[in-house]
């Protein structure tokens, strides 16, 4: 009678992963990376990385999420490696007028109030960020627009990891205490 090898259940349940969410997996990852080849790739190394995982997997339903998990990382530290940021960029007018016989003059009206709301939340986050002490901007530059990680920042400037988190959180309450009052009063 054969040996059989350990992680056999996790290897059956990493096939039938792979068998029922490996097209949702793949669409998933090119449009988080735009490049389909580059998606295929990174999906075959996630899933690689989970066979080599010490971790235990209970059932179907609990890889996957730990998959899509994984999924979602990879994508996120390929972005980064590659120095893509993802800015936010709010529509223009040319991308609310569209085709006027296309949607009802009251949906142009929201999308118009919308943007027009998105655009004073902006320009209020920038004024408070403005506002901000020097070091505290200089953090917010650092984690947010130069995607440095809290490693990073630690080695140039010396301060603990936990203090530069334990700094940004209290920067970012701060920020939406500032917003969510300024929402209020406009």
């Amino acid at each position: 009678m054969a040996e059989t090898h350990p992680t056999d259940p996790k290897r059956k349940l990493i096939a039938e992963l792979v068998e029922r969410y490996q097209e949702a997996a793949l669409s998933y990852l090119a449009g988080r990376i735009g490049d389909p080849e580059a998606a295929r790739d990174l999906c075959q190394s996630v899933v690689a990385a989970i066979l080599e995982s010490p971790k235990e997997l209970s059932s179907l339903e609990h890889l996957r999420n730990y998959f899509f998990v994984a999924l979602r990382n990879a994508a996120a530290d390929l972005g980064r490696a590659r120095g893509r940021s993802r800015e936010v960029r709010l529509p223009e007018e040319d991308d609310l007028a569209g085709d006027p016989r296309s949607e009802p003059p009251e949906a142009r009206l929201i999308a118009e109030e919308e943007v027009v709301a998105q655009r004073r939340r902006l320009a209020a986050l920038e004024e408070a960020i403005r506002g901000l002490p020097e070091a505290e901007r200089q953090l917010l530059r650092q984690r947010f627009w130069e995607r440095r990680t809290f490693r990073e920042i630690q080695e140039s400037t010396g301060a603990p990891i936990s203090t530069l988190k334990s700094r940004e959180d209290a920067i970012l309450r701060r920020l939406r205490k500032t917003l969510d009052a300024a929402e209020e009063m406009g």
